[in-house]
């Protein structure tokens, strides 16, 4: 399975389409496996504390403090993409780290669907809600 076929498989799919193992104790990465390819994966929540980051899309929030994360994708067991996320607003929500380019925040289409499933995944609600709060804008690729 190519690398775009990968990726529009995970964009189209929703929480339904997942087997989600049990949160670990203590709370750490997670995972999921794919109920219609067993062998594509999902673990995200390894962390990255962002020192010395300021960005002010994640201030707009009334928790400012942000978490990144990491969405690693694994197919037959091996890693094959990453998705740079933030926790954001006393992790209610996450959503894609953007890159500023052009006096915007980006992110693309891919790390945008990326985000909104594991807001699924996790059973948050408002990933459009918590995007457009941030100013963050979509585009088809960076």
């Amino acid at each position: 399975m190519g690398a775009d076929r990968l990726r529009a498989l995970i964009a189209a799919s929703t929480r339904e389409d997942w087997d989600v193992l049990d949160r670990p104790l203590p709370p750490g990465p997670r995972s999921a496996t794919f109920r219609h390819e067993a062998r594509v994966e999902l673990r995200w929540g390894l962390r990255e504390e962002p020192e010395g980051w300021d960005a002010p899309w994640w201030a707009r929030f009334a928790d400012p403090e942000v978490r990144i994360e990491y969405l690693d994708v694994l197919l037959r067991g091996r890693h094959v993409d990453r998705v740079v996320l933030a926790r954001v607003d006393a992790g209610r929500g996450i959503v894609p780290e953007p890159l500023p380019r052009e006096g915007r925040w980006l992110v693309s289409h891919w790390e945008a669907e990326a985000a909104r499933l594991v807001n699924e995944l996790e059973e948050l609600e408002g990933f459009p809600a918590y995007l457009a709060r941030t100013g963050i804008t979509v585009v088809a690729e960076l």
